[in-house]
């Protein structure tokens, strides 16, 4: 978890909210990356869809498929 946290550091993401089994990352008033555990024992992540109130939920098996996909949606964002 230690490597996404620092991608969102670099991309001036806050930690917003953080306890065990969610962490939230806020940039602006109106965007929002949870990243969480599922109730059915997955890591959930939803990212902000772009000119849109609404987020995108999936799930993945393993950290290094959540930080893969961070990190592309992340990129995303930035363009």
């Amino acid at each position: 978890m230690e490597y996404i946290a620092q991608e969102f550091e670099q991309r001036q993401w806050t930690l917003y909210q953080d306890n065990t089994n969610k962490r939230v990352y806020r940039r602006k008033d109106t965007e929002f990356f949870i990243i969480g555990k599922s109730p059915k024992g997955k890591i959930s992540v939803s990212f902000p869809m772009k000119n849109s109130d609404c987020n995108y939920l999936t799930e993945f098996e393993n950290y290094s498929d959540v930080y893969d996909y961070v990190t592309d949606k992340l990129d995303y964002l930035d363009e």
